[in-house]
């Protein structure tokens, strides 16, 4: 992925079949035959080029399958590549590799299988059939000469079919009494919506319940298209029946909100694994988020959770925060774009959210749900609080540089590589203290990218005594296993000078982003600011989801990989379509 002056992303897809015709010695372009490909890094540094040692091969994923059951046959699909990426550049096929696939369960002995003999290109594990339990893995390639790709990592697990399905007894269906006890309306329709023609023609598009007061939206259509203009908050008029109590509204949203919440927590905590909706409109609270807890799935039955109108920057209605196989299905989330108090909230209204996957959410998802109406973002993920309110990261500063590069057999400093700069010792006690058992060197945050002269570093690791235990070529922004009994690390990286290597500001931290989610089926419809603003996350999945007439304001995306695109790793989209969203 690039990015460049603005929140929008332009996306760019590895793996994609090319064909071409003549004799043509280069076929794509890269960074070191076309400067402008990078030009915000190489430009102020365009003379350097790595030396042959440090031109490291590189190798990513496929897509891994988070669960799987032990009697079928496990397969991870790798691709591998040298340093140039002479394959696809230069039709160069002469490189060959090894690529070497580590697993173990959590907390078990590692297994170690070996791919030899590979050219450019596609190849696969084939792991066999696991017991049940919690896996991780990693994957990387060494070449012909000997130099090591960084370490892809990786996370799923084995279950039996009848353990991931949700038996009828612990499946709870809401019933009318549920309402009065929990004190929860479902009768929050309460808007009108109305098209106007150009003739003064109405058509009536969304009626609210009769006989209750509330308001009327009436929407101008576009003269030349007779569809729903640009930027048609601006255009709309609310007007509010008499009798309509905006306090009591609030109030009855806020009740509502409660009390889903008890139901929901209630249900879990006797053993309920899903709870079923009863069909209506209920009308929420931007006050509240509705928190699903672990293994838990809320099944909207065809209902509708619409936002009370509200002044604020920033909403979340449905709130997936570090759960664990936790899941929200069919249904609406309706926001409140219509009758939006705009020009009293700040911020232009722009993290009004339909639901969010955040912190540390592993095996989650969203699947079936329609997002409309929303003033800023349909969906989002990313890191961000967890239940209990902590911010789901840590974050640690390196020591100083001085000349000199790791050696990755001894863990000692060469001082004649002139091309590299090694921090001193950085004690690990602090990410250890905090339960980490996975770090990343990087920039932190922000607007990201390659930080210093290569996305590649080398890192050691050293006991209590600071005796050397191992070495490994890393990714910046890319997870590593910290070893057991691990107390210090060094890194080296490629820099002009030291003061450069300061410069780059690479920080040691670990992030707790959303693990083996997925986002399926889901209807993205006028989400004024984006459709999906994705942030960080790793092995996530976006299938068969539809967006539409999304990305009118601020980012102006009907998906938008947001600040910070660099944790967002092993992405894949299939099946999405993108309809008349109006800018991009």
């Amino acid at each position: 992925m690039s990015a460049r002056s603005s929140k929008s992303i332009v996306l760019t897809l590895c793996g994609i079949a090319l064909s071409w015709h003549g004799s043509a010695e280069m076929v794509l372009p890269g960074y070191l035959t076309d400067p402008t490909a990078m030009k915000e890094v190489i430009a102020k540094d365009a003379g350097y080029q790595p030396p042959e040692r440090l031109k490291y091969p590189y190798v990513s994923t496929y897509y891994v399958k988070p669960t799987v059951t032990p009697e079928e046959t496990v397969k991870v699909g790798i691709y591998v590549t040298d340093f140039d990426s002479s394959k696809i550049r230069f039709r160069d096929d002469s490189h060959r590799f090894s690529a070497f696939f580590e697993y173990r369960l959590k907390g078990g002995e590692s297994k170690v299988l070996e791919l030899t003999d590979l050219k450019s290109g596609d190849a696969e594990f084939t792991i066999g059939k696991l017991p049940v339990g919690e896996y991780e893995f990693r994957v990387w390639a060494v070449d012909e000469k000997g130099r090591e790709s960084h370490r892809v990592i990786h996370d799923f697990r084995a279950m039996t079919a009848a353990d991931q399905t949700i038996p009828a007894d612990r499946v709870y269906a809401m019933t009318a009494a549920d309402l009065a006890a929990y004190g929860i309306r479902n009768d929050g329709d309460l808007e009108r919506i109305v098209y106007v023609a150009t003739n003064g023609e109405e058509t009536v598009v969304k009626e609210k319940r009769p006989d209750v007061p509330g308001y009327t939206v009436k929407v101008p259509l576009d003269p030349k298209s007779g569809k729903v203009p640009f930027r048609a908050f601006e255009k709309a008029t609310v007007v509010y029946d008499v009798g309509y109590d905006a306090a009591l509204a609030e109030t009855n949203a806020v009740a509502t909100s409660d009390g889903l919440q008890r139901l929901v927590n209630e249900k879990a905590a006797e053993g309920f694994r899903k709870l079923v909706l009863l069909p209506g409109v209920y009308r929420v609270s931007w006050s509240r988020r509705l928190r699903l807890p672990d293994r838990f799935t809320l099944d909207l039955g065809g209902a509708t959770l619409k936002l009370n109108a509200c002044s604020v920057a920033s909403v979340v209605m449905v709130n997936l925060a570090s759960t664990v196989d936790s899941h929200l299905v069919g249904g609406t989330l309706e926001g409140d774009y219509w009758a939006h108090d705009y020009k009293g909230s700040p911020s232009g209204s722009e993290w009004v959210s339909g639901f969010e996957i955040g912190g540390d959410s592993w095996y989650s998802s969203v699947e079936g749900v329609t997002v409309r109406d929303i003033t800023g973002y349909g969906g989002q993920n990313g890191i961000a609080k967890d239940a209990k309110g902590d911010l789901a990261f840590f974050c640690d500063w390196f020591p100083a540089y001085a000349p000199g590069g790791l050696d990755a057999k001894s863990g000692e400093v060469d001082t004649n590589d002139c091309c590299r700069f090694t921090t001193d010792f950085k004690d690990l006690k602090k990410i250890a203290g905090k339960g980490f058992r996975r770090l990343q060197v990087s920039k932190y945050l922000g607007y990201q990218g390659v930080a210093t002269r290569s996305w590649q570093l080398t890192a050691a690791w050293y006991d209590a005594e600071k005796n050397f235990i191992s070495a490994e070529t890393c990714w910046q922004y890319r997870e590593m296993w910290i070893p057991e009994q691990a107390a210090f690390i060094r890194i080296s990286v490629e820099a002009e000078n030291a003061e450069a290597a300061k410069k780059a500001d690479l920080k040691l931290v670990a992030f707790r982003i959303p693990v083996n989610c997925a986002v399926k089926n889901c209807r993205f419809e006028r989400c004024r600011c984006v459709g999906y603003a994705a942030s960080a996350m790793k092995n996530m999945l976006f299938e068969g989801n539809f967006f539409t007439a999304s990305g009118e304001s601020a980012a102006k995306c009907a998906f938008d990989a947001e600040d910070g695109w660099d944790q967002m790793q092993d992405v894949y989209y299939t099946g999405n379509v993108f309809r008349e969203n109006p800018i991009n």
